[in-house]
C-alpha cells in the first residue's frame, strides 16, 4: 500500500535521503517542506561562494526538475509549524494542512548567537544559509574591521571569505589553536601561521562577553581577558542549535537534539529524524559522512530493507581550510603514550603525523599535503597490523607497494 511520507526540512540531509529513496524505487507519496526559498543546496560551499571561488550554479544539490521528475512535491519558503503525531497531521506557516503516514524530521540546525550584550544588531549574525551570505555581502565594507567568533572549520572559512572581500579580519577562538578538534598543537600552530601570512589575525584563548557600539553602530567586541577588538561586522561561527522545537512540541523525545535509535526511529511510531537535528546516545552529527550513512540506513528502513542500522565511527575529515589542504583521521586527542612519525617542512607549510598503537595505525594528520589520506583512513578503519610498512608508510601507498630501497 502506498504511504504518505512527509519530510520536514529540505537541506542536505533531506536531499541525500531523497536520492537514496529514489535508488530503491520508493513508492511513497512524498512531500518535502523547506523553510528556505530555494531547493536544497550544498552549505559546505557557502564560504567558497562568499570569496568568489565558487559560483551560485555550483551550490544546488537537487533542482526543481529533479523533484518533478521523481514525483516529489516540494514546498519551499514554507515551514512546518505544528505536528500532531497521533492524528498524523502537520500544519505549515501558510496554513496548509498536510496528512502523513510517516514523517522524517530533517530540520538541521541554526547558528547560535551567545546571550551577551549587543548581539541584537543586523551587523551581528551567524553564517549558515544563503540568506546569511547575502547579508554578509551587503554589510561587508572593504577596509573595515570584522571579527569572526569561532576557530573551527566554519569560522576559518568565513574569515577567509571576508578577508578575500578586503576586510581586516580577526578570529576569536577560546582554544589555544585553531581547528583543535581536527589538529594537534603543532599542526594548529602551523595553520595559524599560514593564515596570518594571508592577513588574518587571531585572538586565542578568549571568548566574547559583549559587542560594543558607538552612536548606535557596532564598534567593538570585548573579550573575557580584557581585550577589546575593533569591529564593524561580527560573525558567530561557534556552535549550533539543533532545530527541535516542532518535534518537541509534538511529544517526540528530545535531549539537545531529537533522540533516535540506530534505525533513526524516534520512539514514536512512524516518526524518524536524521542529520544535525538528531542525536544517538547523546552524540550529535555535524559532518557530512555520518549524515550520508544515516540517509542510507533510513532509506532502507522506509523501504522495508532495514539492516544492521547506523553505527558511529570516527570519520576522516578531508578538506581545504582557506585554501590549505587538510586531512585528519582517528579519535582525537591521541593517547599520550601513542607512538608517532612526524614529517615537517615549515617553509612549504607541510606537517604530516602518523600515530601508532600496538602495531596499528590509529591516527593521521596531514596539513599542506594530504596525499595518501584516503588510504590512511582505510588502514585506520581496518585496524590491521602495519608494522612491516612503518619505514615507508609516511610516504604513501605507492611507496609502500614499490620495490625501491628505503634510502630512495
Amino acid at each position: 500500500m502506498r504511504q504518505r511520507l512527509l519530510i520536514v526540512g529540505s537541506g542536505m540531509a533531506a536531499a541525500r535521503l531523497l536520492e537514496e529513496l529514489a535508488a530503491r524505487d520508493c513508492a511513497d507519496e512524498i512531500t518535502v517542506v523547506g523553510e528556505e526559498p530555494q531547493p536544497s543546496y550544498n552549505r559546505i560551499l557557502l564560504s567558497s561562494l562568499l570569496c568568489g571561488e565558487k559560483q551560485p550554479a555550483d551550490l544546488p544539490l537537487l533542482d526543481r526538475d529533479w523533484y518533478r521528475a521523481h514525483g516529489v512535491l516540494l514546498l519551499t519558503g514554507e515551514a512546518v509549524t505544528r505536528v500532531d503525531a497521533l492524528a498524523r497531521v502537520a500544519w505549515t506557516s501558510r496554513a496548509r494542512r498536510i496528512r502523513f503516514d510517516r514523517l522524517v524530521f530533517a530540520t538541521g540546525a541554526r547558528g547560535q548567537l551567545p546571550v551577551i550584550p549587543g548581539v541584537a544588531s543586523e551587523r551581528v549574525l551567524a553564517f549558515r544559509t544563503l540568506q546569511d551570505l547575502a547579508a554578509l555581502r551587503r554589510l561587508a565594507v572593504p577596509g573595515e574591521p570584522a571579527v569572526v567568533v569561532g576557530g573551527g572549520l566554519l569560522g576559518l572559512e568565513a574569515a577567509h571569505g571576508l578577508d578575500a572581500l578586503g576586510l581586516q579580519v580577526t578570529v576569536v577562538h577560546r582554544q589555544p589553536y585553531p581547528m583543535n578538534r581536527q589538529l594537534d598543537p603543532q599542526a594548529g600552530a602551523l595553520l595559524q601561521q599560514q593564515l596570518q601570512r594571508r592577513g588574518i589575525r587571531f585572538a586565542l584563548g578568549a571568548s566574547p562577553v559583549a559587542v560594543g557600539s558607538l552612536q548606535g553602530a557596532v564598534a567593538s567586541v570585548r573579550l573575557d581577558d580584557g581585550r577589546s577588538l575593533p569591529a564593524r561586522l561580527v560573525v558567530f561561527a561557534a556552535g549550533i542549535a539543533p532545530n527541535v522545537e516542532v518535534a518537541a512540541a509534538a511529544g517526540v523525545p528530545c535531549g539537545r537534539a531529537i533522540r533516535v535509535d540506530r534505525w533513526l526511529r524516534t520512539g514514536m511510531p512512524g516518526i524518524h529524524a536524521l542529520g544535525e537535528c538528531c542525536e544517538l546516545e547523546g552524540r550529535g552529527f555535524g559532518l557530512v559522512a555520518p549524515v550520508w550513512r544515516q540517509a542510507r540506513v533510513l532509506a532502507e528502513v522506509l523501504t522495508g530493507q532495514a539492516g544492521a542500522g547506523f553505527a558511529h565511527v570516527e570519520d576522516p575529515v578531508q578538506l581545504k581550510v582557506s585554501g590549505v589542504e587538510l586531512f585528519s583521521a582517528g579519535a582525537m586527542p591521541f593517547a599520550a603514550d601513542a607512538e608517532s612519525q612526524v614529517l615537517q617542512d615549515p617553509a612549504r607549510g607541510i606537517y604530516r603525523r602518523l600515530v601508532f598503537a600496538g602495531g596499528r595505525l590509529v591516527g593521521a594528520i596531514l596539513l599542506g599535503d594530504r596525499r595518501g589520506g584516503s588510504w590512511y583512513g582505510e588502514l585506520i578503519a581496518a585496524g590491521q597490523d602495519v608494522s612491516a610498512l612503518r619505514p615507508r608508510l609516511m610516504f604513501g601507498r605507492e611507496f609502500c607497494e614499490a620495490d625501491a630501497p628505503i634510502a630512495a
